[in-house]
């Protein structure tokens, strides 16, 4: 997480499943993802996963894990009106 540089309990737990199911490289195959992150567009990195073969294989994890995105999207959103 220090790499995306946020500290959001809910975005630490959604990466621990994903390094869980997919290892600990899956941002060298989900580079559009992982560049959205890095960027901190949750929101568009929510629906970017959903463009993968890992979606058409386990859609149930993904929407997971996109859903967690769209937390952290709106936790994201409130930290920053209250800068």
């Amino acid at each position: 997480m220090a790499s995306i540089g946020v500290n959001y309990q809910t975005l630490f737990k959604a990466l621990v499943h994903v390094n869980f199911q997919l290892g600990t490289a899956w941002n060298k195959t989900h580079k559009n993802t992982w560049k959205l992150l890095l960027d901190h567009k949750f929101a568009e990195a929510s629906e970017e996963i959903k463009d993968s073969l890992w979606y058409s294989q386990t859609p149930v994890r993904v929407n997971d894990f996109s859903d967690a995105l769209m937390k952290v999207h709106l936790l994201h959103v409130a930290n920053r009106s209250t800068l």
